[in-house]
């Protein structure tokens, strides 16, 4: 039997670091830290009642009020959130539409959008967010006012 093009595959896989047990970082790298989704490098989030992000396009900002359940284990998710202007005062009449993804997957939700229905004041309501399996999810959320278009990003880590 020829060894050769087994010696190299293996060659290849240890060169890439290819025989490391998933989500393991021997390396001493960014991605081996707790608590950062390894596909991004960004930090995972912490939940708490009002978590804020600014916009990427520096529009608004966005304040998850509350998550049903909280973003510990997989499940059908409920979020409100609270979409306000640069000054603090709520925006009305936006557009607001979640994105769930598994930035280390490659994949997303099917459906792949979840629409938010205005509520009141400023705040929406995301329903049936399906985060169905272990692992850090990036919910984009993007608004669209009459200003113009923005989005934030949480990302959670979920255990099954």
């Amino acid at each position: 039997m020829n060894w050769s093009p087994y010696l190299v595959v293996i060659a290849v896989l240890l060169a890439c670091g290819g025989t490391d047990a998933p989500g393991e970082d021997v390396s001493g790298s960014p991605d081996g830290m707790t608590g950062h989704d390894m596909a991004s490098h960004s930090p995972v989030d912490t939940y708490v009642a009002g978590l804020e992000k600014s916009g990427v396009n520096g529009l608004v900002h966005v304040r998850l009020m509350e998550s049903t359940p909280i973003p510990e284990y997989t499940d059908l998710y409920t979020w409100t959130v609270e979409v306000v202007d640069l000054d603090g005062e709520p925006i009305t009449g936006a557009t607001v539409v979640a994105e769930p993804r598994m930035p280390g997957h490659g994949h997303g939700t099917f459906p792949p959008f979840t629409d938010a229905v205005e509520i009141g004041g400023g705040s929406y309501q995301l329903v049936d967010m399906d985060l169905f399996m272990p692992g850090v999810w990036q919910v984009t959320i993007r608004i669209t006012t009459a200003d113009g278009d923005d989005e934030v990003a949480y990302d959670f880590d979920l255990e099954g």
